[in-house]
């Protein structure tokens, strides 16, 4: 196996890849910024398809909501991590969403109970109506916005904790997110 990477990586296809070919004439400070001029421009064409910073709106639930919506290949299950973690937290929005996608999506009963009576024990109060009528098999779940409690939770991302919770503050972010009916508030 080795012998056989070996052999692929002397090849004439990936000799253009090997970066001692590059700029063989140049020497020591020349190769050296010829090699920081290419970083700079692979960075900075990452950076403008958003391959690489704070920006990029995956690490946010609006993201992977959407992409669930559109049945993308394994969006649901990324997102039913995410609303777990939040609601292990205690987001109560949180759980109510992950109840209500263990149900209609999964499927799975008994899950979707569990996370909706997690919500409801936070005091998200649709998570109690939408238990009551999971168990009785009667209506369509009810859903709502997140609580102003929900926000420090669920906006933080792959970042730090939230340190300004004002209102005007998470709704802010929140609309910065993606999160409907946020902007302006």
């Amino acid at each position: 196996m080795i012998q056989l990477i070996d052999r692929a990586a002397g090849s004439q296809v990936l000799r253009w890849f090997d970066p001692s070919g590059f700029g063989r004439p140049l020497v020591g400070r020349q190769r050296h910024l010829a090699y920081i001029t290419v970083w700079t421009i692979v960075f900075a064409m990452m950076s403008a398809v958003q391959g690489v910073g704070d920006k990029h709106p995956g690490q946010f639930a609006p993201f992977w909501q959407e992409a669930c919506r559109k049945d993308r290949p394994h969006a649901c299950a990324y997102l039913a991590g995410m609303l777990a973690n939040f609601c292990r937290q205690e987001s109560g929005w949180a759980c109510n969403a992950l109840g209500i996608l263990q149900a209609e999506h999964e499927r799975d009963r008994i899950a979707a109970a569990a996370w909706l009576e997690s919500g409801c024990d936070v005091g998200f109060l649709p998570a109690c109506g939408n238990v009551n009528r999971l168990i009785a098999g009667s209506g369509t779940a009810q859903t709502a916005s997140p609580t102003l409690q929900d926000y420090p939770i669920i906006l933080r991302g792959s970042k730090a904790p939230i340190t300004d919770r004002t209102p005007s503050a998470l709704y802010t972010l929140a609309c910065s997110e993606g999160w409907p009916d946020t902007c302006g508030r």
